[in-house]
């Protein structure tokens, strides 16, 4: 199955009261099209890095109840898993298709991706200052008020979300949404451009 885009159907999804009828929904139109953009992706950016990646569209296999808020294919270097690494996840919610780069609070990789962050904080402001629509924080789900714009951190603030990470059940999200309207195959060169910006901070999290 080719990617073929995002329609408005596909954003109301995550308006669906219920745990079954949404999770039916995902199961039935986003995640093919999630899948469909992982196979498209993965070769694009083993050619962009010279790297292995893989794809792992989310299955949402713990909730029972709450249903999701949001849905994502996640991209790593591992075949097995991705949460327990820093990944790259193209999702999509009611605010419509984002590009993230997380760490999970479960991540391994998150005092290698702080100390790199305090030993770089200068360079690390100085390109984030000219990443215009790079946001931090819970960027498929959160108001827009509540998101911080990278491009306003300077080196000291770099430094403070380095240490808050190593907290206990801290995590870390940087990216990008997407317009919430409907998309064709082109999306995907899209997506590619903005998995390209979000490297640079996930290679900090990388030995």
């Amino acid at each position: 199955m080719a990617f073929t885009g995002w329609t408005r159907d596909d954003f109301t999804v995550f308006e669906i009261p219920g745990f079954e009828d949404r999770m039916a929904e995902i199961r039935a139109h986003i995640q093919p099209k999630l899948a469909a953009l992982g196979e498209e992706l993965v070769p694009r950016l083993e050619q962009e890095t010279g790297e292995s990646w893989f794809a792992h569209v989310a299955k949402h296999m713990r909730r029972t109840v709450n249903p999701p808020s949001d849905t994502w294919v996640a991209f790593n270097r591992i075949k097995r898993g991705y949460k327990a690494t820093a990944h790259l996840s193209v999702g999509i919610s009611a605010h419509g298709p984002n590009v993230v780069l997380v760490l999970k609070p479960e991540c391994a990789d998150k005092e290698m991706f702080a100390n790199n962050i305090r030993r770089r904080a200068s360079e690390i402001a100085r390109w984030s200052s000219g990443n215009a629509n790079l946001l931090i924080g819970d960027v498929p789900n959160a108001s827009f008020e509540t998101l911080t714009p990278a491009k306003s951190v300077k080196a000291a603030g770099w430094k403070t979300i380095a240490d808050d990470l190593l907290r206990p059940n801290r995590e870390f999200e940087a990216g990008f949404r997407l317009p919430a309207e409907p998309s064709d195959n082109r999306f995907t060169d899209l997506v590619l451009s903005r998995l390209r910006d979000l490297l640079t901070l996930y290679r900090l999290a990388l030995p």
